[in-house]
This record gives C-alpha cells, structure tokens and sequence, in this order.
C-alpha cells in the first residue's frame, strides 16, 4: 500500500468519522438531519365500573328513595353492569361497554341507533347535550344510550312512565359523564 493511499484512507476515514458524530465536538457541520417523529399512541380508555359513575346516595336521591346496594357484574374487561333498586322495585341501571377503538366505538353507535326502533318499537329521539351523542329509545325498553369517546353508556329507569324514565337517565348521565374521564 502506498503512503498516498494510506494518507487518502486515513482521510476518508476521519472525514466520515467526523459526520458520524454529529456536532459532538461543539462546532456546527452545517449538516441538518431530520429525525422522523414517532406518533405518540393515542392514550387507551380504560374499563370502567359501572357502579363507580354513581353513587348510591346518589342513586336514592334520583329515585325518591333509599336504595339497596348496587348489584355488579363485569364481562372481559370491556363490559360492566351495575344497578340500584328501591325496596319497591324503582331501578337504575348503568351499562357501560368500551369499545377497542374509536372506529368500532362509531360503527357500534350507528347499529345501536339503527336497530333501535325494532328493539322499542318507537323511533329513536335524540338528545342533544348529552356526551357526544345520545338517543332516548322509549318504548319496550326505555334507555338512554350515551356516547362518549370509546364509552357507550345505556341507562335505565324505572320508576313511570317513560318520559319520568327518560328524566331519570338524564339526571343518572349528567352524575356518570363527568366520571368517564
């Protein structure tokens, strides 16, 4: 090998070893690298107790009455069910169900709501200023379902008619949403 190929070697390889080290020496190369950004995760909406959105206080003070304590259940980590009855048979009902992702949270909405008439047999009525939506399916049913981010809320009443029913859910999803987080 050569002195002067040596001496170009030694050069090439003192050049690239500068570059690779970026501004290390604290002088500017002049050299701008962009770093690719990583999407943050979006953060996941954890499962959540139906019986931890109301509590049985508050429960009674819908209802007019004392209540029992809250009967739970829980399905998978994406579904849970809590009620709250009167010694005479008055109920609410919160059902909470999470969805994996915003897109199943949305096609879940609109079968809900599609499908809604058939299960009541009443047209769905909306109801503005609820989460982001909300439809009141009377009817055969009477529940108030509540939409909000991957969080699907069905509340139930029982205490009259339907449109006390539907009175009551409100007052159980104004207590509820604010707990979702």
């Amino acid at each position: 090998m050569t002195a002067r190929y040596r001496l170009a070697l030694f050069l090439l390889v003192a050049l690239l070893s500068l570059v690779g080290c970026g501004n290390s020496g604290g002088t500017d190369t002049g050299i701008i690298i962009n770093k690719p950004r990583i999407a943050q995760p979006e953060t996941p909406a954890k499962a959540v107790s139906a019986c931890s959105l109301l509590t049985q206080e508050e429960a009674a003070a819908i209802l007019g009455e004392p209540v029992e304590k809250p009967a739970n259940s829980t399905t998978g980590g994406t579904v849970s069910n809590c009620n709250w009855m009167t010694s005479s048979f008055q109920m609410i009902g919160i059902l909470v169900r999470l969805a994996s992702t915003p897109e199943e949270a949305e096609t879940v909405r609109n079968q809900a709501h599609q499908q809604s008439k058939s299960l009541s047999g009443v047209d769905p009525e909306d109801i503005p200023g609820l989460g982001e939506n909300a439809y009141w399916a009377g009817g055969n049913i009477n529940q108030l379902n509540v939409f909000k981010g991957k969080y699907w809320l069905i509340i139930t009443a029982s205490k009259g008619n339907g449109s006390e029913n539907l009175t009551l859910a409100k007052a159980v999803a104004e207590k509820a949403l604010p707990r979702l987080g």
